[in-house]
């Protein structure tokens, strides 16, 4: 019985070696500790995030971007502008081992586009503010807003996610690929959704509505729309709720 503990205990640590050396070898390992750092940047109207970087939109100088995050990862921390476009991301030459997310603040809520990739998360503080405003969400990134919007375009894939709350006179949602919306909180004039994979999308809509899914998409609507077009195909369901 000893004999089978030892043989036991060896088997584990030999499967478990590999393991440990791919999870410790190859990668930045974070210091543990937090610091803040201050960039400035030019103006810019669009913005871009990428590689799981945290972003918040707060009240502030627009000219300033705030950093947070472990000392030695901020110094990859990748920010410009090009041709008004506010690029945010983790550069893509290093690699990353158990580091704490880098959050970045930024000061600006009049935006005509959003954009991210790769398991981002942006979260404005307060209400983002446009005549026409595009959203485009790839790779489980996320967007919370209150928006003031006249024109709003949604883009959303591989299960990414947007939670608005609000107003906008005309909306627009394209969702792939297991994609969420939350928007009962938008008060939207005119909508048109059209969904597929397994996607799920809420809307308040209240003059019209155009509504198309596919897979086992679901669009729930409350309001009381003129129906436009709407269709539901394979194990979809469309449904309206008081």
């Amino acid at each position: 019985m000893k004999n089978t503990r030892v043989l036991l205990l060896l088997s584990l640590l030999l499967f478990s070696a590999p393991l440990l050396a791919q999870r410790t070898s190859g990668g930045i390992v974070g210091s543990g500790k937090t610091i803040e750092e201050t960039r400035t940047v030019a103006s810019y109207d669009r913005l871009l995030v990428d590689f799981t970087i945290k972003v918040h939109i707060a009240e502030g100088a627009p000219g300033t971007v705030v950093l947070e995050g472990e000392d030695n990862v901020l110094p990859y921390v990748e920010i410009a502008v090009n041709s008004g476009e506010l690029r945010i991301g983790l550069s893509r030459k290093a690699k990353f081992n158990d580091t704490k997310p880098v959050t970045v603040t930024i000061h600006r809520a009049a935006l005509r586009s959003i954009q991210a990739n790769t398991a981002c998360t942006i979260t404005a503080d307060v209400p983002v503010v446009a005549d026409q405003l595009t959203v485009s969400l790839n790779e489980a990134s996320r967007l919370t807003a209150d928006l003031d919007v006249q024109q709003l375009t949604v883009r959303l894939q591989a299960a990414s996610s947007v939670t608005l709350r609000g107003k906008a006179q005309k909306a627009d949602f394209q969702l792939d690929g297991a994609s969420r919306v939350y928007a009962e909180q938008l008060r939207i004039a005119k909508a048109d959704l059209t969904l597929n994979g397994a996607s799920h999308a809420t809307v308040d809509v209240t003059e019209n509505l155009s509504a198309s899914a596919d897979g086992v998409s679901v669009i729930t609507y409350s309001g009381s729309p003129v129906i436009d077009r709407q269709r539901a195909g394979g194990l979809s369901t469309i449904k309206h709720v008081p």
